[in-house]
């Protein structure tokens, strides 16, 4: 219990630091997204759309580089969910219909236009819901509150994750200058998609990045025990 108690509230060095840098980043975004929405909501306050935005500063701030993340998956994923959710509300007017179809349609969309961003789920649910608010501000709703507080968010993320030179936001910024691989065969698509099977996870990750961990992994591997193979899991023996 007490090993357990150590290893789950120590922090190194490395690790309290981006501590710091996540919690003071998702501080500093929320005053802003709150003085936006007062700027804009023209005395109408739609305040549980920072219910959402909220879970997605903590993406943003606290795993920038996941795809969920990215700038795309947040704005079109939020807004697919705002009219999915107004739309469902307008049809049905009953939130025991609405609300399911609200979710499960921004799923679908999120997926086609591959942009899936989960608190676009809340998003969706809130509204469905019509309350006061939804009734009041009807579709206007969706450039009153929830874009402002979109566009707000990403570009507090943007500038101060660009404070940090180990962040990369947006990732595609960054994704043509990643160092070259070295001249050994590199693993393919295909190869991905077979070890992520083999392995039957789900990781929230661009093939980007893994390639970009598997070098280094690959690297350390060769330096520390070479002649061998890197396994994704020993279980499956998924080796390359």
């Amino acid at each position: 219990m007490k090993q357990w108690i150590k290893s789950a509230f120590s922090f190194e060095a490395s690790h309290l630091s981006e501590l710091i840098v996540s919690v003071s980043g998702v501080f500093i975004a929320m005053i802003a997204v709150v003085l936006v929405m007062a700027w804009v909501s023209e005395g109408v306050y739609a305040w549980f759309v920072i219910a959402s935005v909220g879970a997605s500063a903590i993406i943003l701030f606290s795993t920038p580089h996941a795809p969920m993340a990215q700038p795309w998956a947040v704005l079109a994923g939020q807004m697919i969910a705002g009219i999915c959710g107004l739309a469902s509300w307008t049809l049905f007017k009953d939130p025991m219909m609405a609300v399911p179809i609200a979710v499960a349609s921004t799923l679908l969309f999120m997926l086609l236009f591959k942009a899936r961003h989960a608190p676009g789920g809340a998003t969706a649910l809130f509204i469905a819901l019509g309350t006061v608010e939804v009734e009041t501000l009807g579709w206007s709703l969706l450039w009153l509150s929830l874009l402002p507080s979109l566009l707000t968010l990403i570009v507090m993320a943007t500038l101060f994750n660009a404070l940090f030179k180990w962040r990369r936001y947006p990732y595609i910024v960054f994704k043509k200058t990643q160092p070259q691989a070295d001249k050994q065969p590199e693993i393919t698509h295909e190869d991905l998609v077979y070890a992520s099977e083999k392995m039957q996870g789900y990781f929230e990750m661009s093939e980007a990045e893994f390639m970009q961990l598997y070098r280094a992994a690959r690297q350390h591997h060769k330096t520390t025990r070479p002649g061998g193979f890197v396994c994704l899991s020993e279980l499956n023996r998924v080796c390359f």
